[in-house]
């Protein structure tokens, strides 16, 4: 009888195959070294405004080593640099933010990032429409390197907070809010505007409230104004605002004004009352009044 040496016989038998679901090692390590939090910044300065980009990326793990889901938070806030005012919020600084929900494969290049959807916090410098991307990701230590078609981004490993909130949606235009402006008048006066208003609606959408205008006007080079017997003068005015809501938006009307007096305004003691179209904007409130003149309200800042 033949004896066969045991490690002979089994240096004859084949592998066992490998299963068509089988995970590598190298996927899951990639996979747990891709769940955590990530952060982005940039700053550019372009055509006299700074612009800041911020955005913080968190993925977790699936059943499936070999994909993890997440989301990122997008802030972009621009700051005209020149002191002069948008024309989208009427101001000199906007903010933009949108939230992105995303999933993440391991793949033989790396790791494969879809942008699957997104939700953009409303406002009047921002569409709210945004094109789904896709990226390739490298994870090397505290380091995720991110590129796409046309650029590349490095992210830092960061401290695993709680997830940023969602960006609140269009709301009520009820509260408070602020608008100021400066101007200059036909025969080269500066002028200055502050608006306080105070917005209250109801169940059946009926919307009521009023606001008071406060305005400056004074001669730029700091000579007397024969009307007033000094460089400046100022004047109060208040308005009645009543409407209703039709659709995504209110339409109000001005219902009363009681004008301010001066001796300045001899030529103009009355006002002449408008109406307008309104739209809950975020922080903001639209108001398109009839002659296409267009005024953006802010939410003031907490007292």
């Amino acid at each position: 009888m033949a004896v066969v040496a045991w490690g002979a016989a089994a240096a004859c038998v084949a592998p066992a195959p490998v299963p068509d679901d089988a995970v590598s090692l190298e996927a899951i390590v990639t996979g747990q070294q891709l769940a955590g939090v990530w952060e982005w910044i940039h700053y550019e300065v372009d055509d006299g405004a700074l612009r800041r980009e911020r955005e913080q990326w968190r993925f977790v793990t699936t059943d499936d080593p070999r994909r993890l889901v997440g989301r990122y938070r997008r802030d972009v806030v621009v700051r005209a640099l020149d002191g002069v005012p948008f024309e989208c919020n009427q101001d000199t600084r906007y903010h933009q933010r949108a939230d992105l929900t995303v999933r993440a494969d391991v793949v033989a290049a790396g790791v494969a990032i879809t942008e699957l959807g997104y939700q953009a916090e409303p406002g009047p410098c921002d569409p709210g429409l945004r094109q789904l991307g896709a990226y390739v990701a490298t994870v090397r230590r505290d380091r995720l390197l991110l590129s796409w078609p046309g650029g590349t981004a490095t992210l830092v490993r960061a401290i695993d907070a709680p997830p940023a909130p969602s960006p609140p949606v269009a709301t009520s235009p009820a509260g408070r809010w602020t608008w100021h402006a400066a101007s200059w008048t036909r025969s080269g006066l500066v002028r200055h505007e502050h608006e306080d208003w105070e917005l209250a609606v109801g169940a059946d959408g009926a919307i009521g409230g009023s606001y008071v205008r406060e305005v400056t006007v004074r001669s730029p080079d700091g000579a007397d104004l024969p009307c007033a017997g000094a460089p400046s003068y100022g004047f109060v005015d208040r308005y009645l605002v009543r409407g209703d809501r039709a659709d995504d938006r209110w339409r109000i009307e001005e219902r009363a004004a009681l004008p301010g007096q001066h001796p300045c305004l001899a030529d103009t003691p009355a006002r002449t009352l408008d109406g307008a179209t309104l739209v809950a904007d975020g922080e903001h409130v639209v108001l398109a009044w009839r002659g296409k003149r267009r005024q953006v309200l802010l939410r003031p800042a907490a007292e």
